[in-house]
């Protein structure tokens, strides 16, 4: 039965897994709503929410949304309007129902079509539990199984078996895309189906016949199955476009309703303001409470947050500790700062009244449209500096974005709009690094990295550009080209040399290790080269180990499962001990550079370096010193036994060519 009015929201939201129905949100006020009404539409199917805000709309959602939305614009009023517009982003394809009144005439919203407005002209709304009535049943009744087909078809053209239907004489009567391309290649080769397949050696040789009947057993058609040869079976995990644990929609699903809000400001000349809200010290709580508590602290938060919030600013959680808030219709900073300084209060007053943790506190950074961006991207770079500005300042505090983090944003969105389209114009290359044996100063391998000439921008240090590629997506399709170029290389060098012992060395980025295709894509890498799969190293920032943990220790357990080695990168920055990492499937680590300044005259820093080696190599690891630049360095580290190093001192990065001219005049 669907939440009564006068229930609470977490009740509401506790129940966001309903069996299968209409689902319904009612932005119509409960005031306006008898539980019997409620009990009727629930008897024939229809699963009501009831919603206050638009925010309280989006956390009460289940994973499928919502079928239809009732809006009464007698509470909304002048904003209907952007209301539904907010609606229509989060769920394109649910139709809106608006009830006029005397302060609101729907005339905007029948002439754009995004809604059908109902006239009711009683000011009392006295008649509005019936109208919702005759409009949900309207709704069942007109809903056409088409829309179920599409579903289907969208679904089955996403598999990568092929599928045909056919009916009870053996007649095709659908096909998905996999299917098709066999049965259009048998057609203009006049091949049978499964000759193809076999041929193909992309699919099983003969396709599986299963036969489709009624409860009766009535056989009324068949299913032809041609299942997808060495596909990848693991099971992936489904991402919503919400967050599950708090209802509020993720970094992707906020980037795009960032972007319409964008293109209506512009419309309507006025303001547009994002808001990144970060936690002060949480992840002093997960390093000395653990992850699930903290993570129970932030949904905490998040919930009791979102209910104090205004009606029609949107929240949605960025990243496990960062949140962000559209605000619309921003008239100026005075009003943003209150709007910050109110988000600053509730999370203060969430942590005491809920008892979550008593001193936590959040950092704010405000930018605003157009004086800050007007792009997406741009506009959330500008908070994300402003964001780091009240971090600067000790946290409980909000911050603007500032001329000087606006000459970063400029900067930054050069370089994206530079970026784009990069790769097809062929203008990455990758340089190699050596890595040398300590003991026989010998090259045993390279670490592969990647350089960028723009034909507009010249030159750009890594530095400058990985950042951008990294918060854009764009390094997983960068990030496959530099695995897929660097292996072919060090098979290259395997092969000419005689030196079949070679490793090449990869960083992988945060986007690459949560992308669930990451194994697959070396797998591809390592059979299109000929590489060995124990010549491969992929290197793990010690900070991207501790952002997600349980996922980074998946990942690398499969890599280790193909025999590739994983090295943990900059050790000595994060929060991780040896003591964790024992536990994950690591051959290596590799000290970081800011270890050695000062080496061998800096003390404190050579008793790190030397109970870093005695630790690692009790647990069977080997250990890279990086950033060796002098020979006191490097016979400090032949002194405690370091097995490898690399640095301007034993070779700078340099091109494939040069690379190859250096193994030959070390006589490898």
């Amino acid at each position: 039965m669907p939440p009564a009015p006068g229930s609470s929201n977490h009740d509401a939201v506790s129940k966001r897994r309903r069996p299968p129905g209409v689902r319904a949100c009612l932005l119509i006020g409960s005031e306006n709503v008898t539980i019997s009404m409620l009990e009727r539409i629930s008897s024939k199917g229809i699963h009501a929410f009831l919603a206050g805000t638009l925010t309280e709309a989006m956390r009460g959602a289940s994973e499928d949304g919502y079928d239809v939305l009732v809006v009464d614009g007698q509470v909304y009023g002048k904003d209907t309007n952007d209301a539904c517009g907010k609606l229509a982003d989060a769920w394109p394809r649910a139709p809106i129902f608006v009830l006029s009144g005397p302060q609101y005439d729907g005339a905007d919203l029948s002439t754009s079509g995004m809604a059908e407005v109902i006239p009711i002209d009683t000011p009392d709304r006295s008649s509005i539990c019936n109208v919702v009535e005759l409009l949900l049943e309207k709704f069942i009744a007109t809903t056409d199984v088409s829309a179920y087909r599409t579903v289907l078809k969208a679904v089955l053209d996403n598999v990568s078996d092929g599928i045909v239907l056919t009916d009870n004489q053996g007649r095709y009567l659908f096909s998905n895309d996999a299917a098709r391309k066999i049965l259009t290649t048998a057609e203009q080769t006049d091949s049978d189906p499964s000759e193809m397949a076999e041929e193909e050696d992309s699919h099983s040789a003969t396709p599986r016949e299963l036969p489709l009947a009624d409860a009766a057993g009535n056989r009324f058609g068949g299913l032809l199955h041609f299942s997808a040869a060495g596909a990848d079976t693991a099971v992936r995990p489904f991402e919503p476009a919400r967050d599950p644990s708090t209802g509020l929609i993720g970094a992707d699903a906020f980037h795009q309703s960032l972007g319409r809000a964008l293109a209506r400001r512009q419309r309507r000349g006025d303001r547009c303001a994002v808001l990144l809200v970060d936690l002060d010290r949480i992840r002093a709580v997960r390093d000395t409470l653990g992850t699930s508590f903290a993570d129970k602290i932030v949904t905490g938060l998040a919930r009791s947050v979102s209910l104090g919030l205004r009606r029609g600013d949107l929240l949605a959680r960025m990243a496990r500790d960062e949140f962000a808030l559209l605000v619309e219709g921003a008239r100026d900073e005075q009003e943003m700062a209150l709007i910050a300084e109110k988000l600053l209060a509730l999370v203060r007053r969430a942590a005491l009244e809920e008892r979550i943790w008593p001193d936590m506190t959040a950092s704010v950074g405000i930018a605003v449209a157009p004086h800050h961006g007007e792009t997406p991207e741009a506009l959330l770079e500008a908070a994300d500096h402003a964001l780091c500005q009240a971090r600067a300042g000790g946290g409980n505090c909000f911050a603007f974005s500032t001329q000087e983090s606006q000459q970063r944003v400029s900067r930054y969105v050069e370089v994206h709009e530079s970026l784009e389209g990069a790769l097809a114009r062929k203008e990455f290359e990758v340089h190699y690094q050596p890595l040398v044996v300590l003991g026989t100063r010998s090259i045993c391998g390279f670490e592969g990295l990647l350089r960028w000439q723009s034909p507009t921008l010249g030159r750009i240090a890594p530095a400058g550009f990985l950042p951008v590629l990294e918060r854009t997506g764009m390094i997983q399709a960068v990030g496959e080209w530099v695995l897929h170029t660097a292996c072919q290389q060090a098979r290259r060098w395997q092969i000419r040399f005689g030196r079949s012992d070679i490793v090449m060395s990869i960083n992988l980025s945060v986007r690459q290790l949560e992308d669930d295709s990451l194994v697959s894509v070396v797998r591809r890498a390592l059979d299109d080269s000929g590489l060995p799969p124990a010549c491969l190293q992929m290197e793990v920032t010690e900070s991207l180990l501790m952002t997600e943990p349980e996922r980074a220790s998946n990942t690398l357990r499969r890599l280790a499962v193909l025999g590739v080695k994983v090295s943990i990168d900059d050790f000595g920055t994060g929060y991780s001990s040896l003591s964790y990492i024992k536990t994950l499937p690591v051959h290596g680590l590799k000290i970081d550079r800011s270890f050695l300044r000062g080496v061998p005259g800096e003390v404190r820093n050579v008793q790190v370096i030397r109970g870093t080696l005695a630790l690692a190599h009790s647990l069977g690891l080997t250990v890279t010193a990086e950033g060796v630049e002098t020979e006191a360095q490097l016979r400090c580290l032949e002194r405690y036994r370091c097995d490898f190093a690399q640095g301007y001192l034993l070779g700078r990065p340099g091109s494939a060519t040069e690379m190859a001219a250096l193994l030959s005049d070390s006589g490898a």
